[in-house]
């Protein structure tokens, strides 16, 4: 955790950033609090807002340096990848859906077009690479929002049998949506 216990030592937008990053591992999107965070970095919570506007705009941010470290050479590795990247924090797959519900989140843009990009080898026409970058990105938040549900409620639960989120349905899915958006060549 950082501690900021004196007024010399200066508030960055990154300190904020981080330290709630580690508040989501820790403690869940719902526990993720602007008031946990200035507790944290020992700030008032009116603090924060000289470096972000409200807990919206921190959302925002923190779900596009998460897809920021998205990287592929095709939709099916991107597909991987944006899931690994999202079960690698608690509650990641809420919060970047979350950001990305926001209207005219640059984050929705940046992300569906790696996917656009990805799918240029298919053939398919623009808007149809577009359409199935949507529905790639879509059913990557869908099924790992709930398998992120599962395991948490599992271990609410005390159950015993807590597996790892199988991928193969996942990328079988994505490989329908590839192959399929490919009959949209000209």
């Amino acid at each position: 955790m950082h501690w900021v216990d004196s007024p010399s030592v200066q508030l960055t937008r990154e300190d904020i950033i981080t330290t709630a990053v580690e508040l989501l591992n820790s403690y869940g999107f719902a526990d993720m609090t602007m008031r946990r965070i200035a507790t944290t970095l020992g700030v008032v919570p009116g603090a924060l807002y000289w470096h972000v506007a409200n807990k919206q705009a921190l959302i925002a941010e923190i779900a596009s340096s998460f897809v920021a470290h998205l990287h592929g050479d095709s939709a099916l590795e991107l597909v991987a990848n944006l899931r690994k990247i999202l079960l690698s924090h608690r509650d990641g797959a809420e919060l970047v859906t979350t950001a990305l519900s926001q209207a005219d989140s640059p984050t929705w843009a940046t992300l569906t077009q790696k996917f656009a990009d990805a799918l240029r080898g298919t053939g398919a026409d623009e808007s149809s690479r577009n359409i199935a970058a949507e529905t790639l990105v879509h059913l990557v938040l869908g099924t790992t929002v709930m398998d992120q549900n599962r395991i948490q409620l599992a271990q609410a639960t005390a159950e015993t049998t807590v597996s790892a989120p199988d991928d193969t349905a996942l990328l079988q899915g994505a490989e329908i949506i590839i192959t399929g958006v490919s009959q949209f060549a000209p």
